[in-house]
């Protein structure tokens, strides 16, 4: 008897936030996941593989409100996918630049001197 096991990541992005759209595209992933199961055995038809464990999240995005006052800094939006898009560096940056002074010194933007633990083994 063989024993295969794998991870098998899957997502989706829902365009509107309604319970039935974020449900139906769950279940997309679900049917997917199904057939993708059914056909690595497919020669042993009694022994489909099957899930688990699963997880499920839903992510959202609220709009930003729009703030109109000169001691608040604004961001863009993030975007909903799972990785830190570049741009959001640069705007931290900015940011940064702004607060600092005209004459900041770039090379140091998110260089943080060393903090003292106590413990020397570190």
């Amino acid at each position: 008897m063989t024993c295969l096991l794998g991870v098998i990541y899957g997502s989706v992005s829902v365009s509107s936030s309604s319970a039935a759209d974020v449900q139906y595209a769950f279940d997309l992933l679900h049917e997917a996941v199904a057939c993708l199961l059914s056909a690595v055995n497919s020669d042993q038809p009694t022994s489909t593989p099957g899930v688990l464990w699963s997880m499920r999240y839903t992510q959202r995005f609220p709009q930003p409100s729009p703030i109109s006052a000169d001691s608040f800094i604004t961001f863009n939006p993030l975007s909903s996918a799972l990785i830190l898009e570049d741009n959001v560096l640069d705007e931290v940056r900015e940011a940064w630049k702004g607060i600092s002074g005209l004459d900041v010194d770039e090379s140091q933007f998110l260089k943080f001197p060393k903090r003292s633990s106590g413990d020397d083994d570190e």
